[in-house]
């Protein structure tokens, strides 16, 4: 699947460029977020991978290669947010490995560490060069291979994230109601959300207003992308914790982030106290993903949770992870746990 994407990337980016609204590789839908999601999502199996079973330079040039491809793959897409959470997800799962190796009295940094460490601080630099040049908007110049300004960046990801309808990024010069390109940053749909909702009744503070608040269904017509402004008032790029808010209220976010907090709980706790690398390797993996769907749920989009583009592979990591760890001791190699419970041959 991921290796499929990779002509179509490349035939985009030759002939069309950096955009954020036309082919996600071969993925059939249109939520442009899943350009950032799907890498961050391979990225959590495969930074594992490397900090176990990477060994020899072999090794390093396979992982080097990957992230350059999936960071190519975000920014073609023009995913602003590659530029900081590729590298964060490095750092996250570098700093799980030493948390676990600390835990369990193992040598916290040896070498192996130290060049892994290295490998990760070149390729950040790598990604927040690249993406600055190659994504108009966060260069001075505006145009892919503009003058880079980490000043700039900074101060364009506060403004993107948290403006207003009549922020300058808007172009606030047509009428709001009829220009659905006027919309709020990320933070402020889901500060306005929350005080919104604070503001109904019990009921619609405690449970929302019903499953099809924020649809855009097909039978709403050609204004059915703009539910959640005739509704609420509130239009932008929505992270699914606002959706859950809208249509099931304070209650179903609560039971959503317990939902979340019990399996970080669990998948944590079981990682730190194995000692099998087949299944540490399981739980890691099974953890960062954890992580990209929280994070998706929480600040970014819905795209997770409402395209079944990523939705089936994280369940069976889940799945996986949860089985291995119920059937598989420190004795069971992973062929023997396949060969038996998965009916693998």
């Amino acid at each position: 699947m991921f290796f499929a994407q990779l002509p179509f990337i490349i035939y985009k980016f030759s002939t069309i460029g950096v955009n954020e609204n036309i082919w996600i590789g071969t993925l059939h839908q249109n939520a442009g977020q899943i350009s950032v999601l799907f890498p961050l999502f391979l990225i959590s199996i495969i930074s594992p991978w490397f900090l176990l079973y990477g060994r020899d330079f072999k090794h390093v040039i396979i992982f080097t290669t990957l992230i350059m491809i999936l960071t190519f793959f975000a920014i073609a897409g023009e995913k602003r947010a590659t530029i900081f959470l590729v590298p964060l997800w490095l750092y996250l799962c570098f700093s799980l490995l030493l948390l676990k190796e600390f835990l369990n009295n193992k040598q916290f940094f040896a070498a192996p560490k130290a060049q892994a460490l290295l490998i990760f601080f070149i390729l950040s630099l790598g990604v927040f060069y690249g993406s600055q040049k190659l994504i108009p908007s966060l260069n001075l110049d505006e145009k892919v291979g503009g003058e880079i300004s980490i000043l700039h960046v900074f101060k364009y990801t506060r403004q993107y994230l948290t403006r207003d309808y009549i922020d300058p990024l808007n172009n606030p010069i047509e009428n709001i109601d009829q220009d659905k390109g006027i919309q709020l940053g990320r933070f402020a749909v889901i500060e306005r959300s929350f005080s919104y909702i604070s503001s109904q009744n019990i009921v619609h503070f405690l449970f929302g207003y019903g499953a099809s608040a924020m649809n855009p269904s097909y039978l709403l017509g050609p204004d059915r992308s703009d539910v959640a402004y005739q509704n609420f008032g509130i239009r932008g790029a929505a992270s699914n914790v606002v959706r859950v808010l809208f249509e099931s209220g304070t209650v179903g976010v609560l039971l959503k982030f317990f939902w979340f907090t019990a399996v970080f709980i669990w998948l944590l706790n079981t990682f730190l106290n194995k000692s099998n690398k087949t299944l540490t390797f399981i739980l890691f993996s099974a953890f960062t993903s954890h992580c990209v769907f929280f994070f998706d749920f929480l600040l970014y989009s819905d795209a997770t949770w409402c395209f079944d583009i990523l939705s089936p592979m994280y369940f069976l990591l889940l799945a996986l992870a949860f089985r291995a760890n119920f059937y598989m001791d420190d004795r069971i190699v992973l062929k023997n746990f396949l060969k038996t419970h998965l009916k693998i041959y």
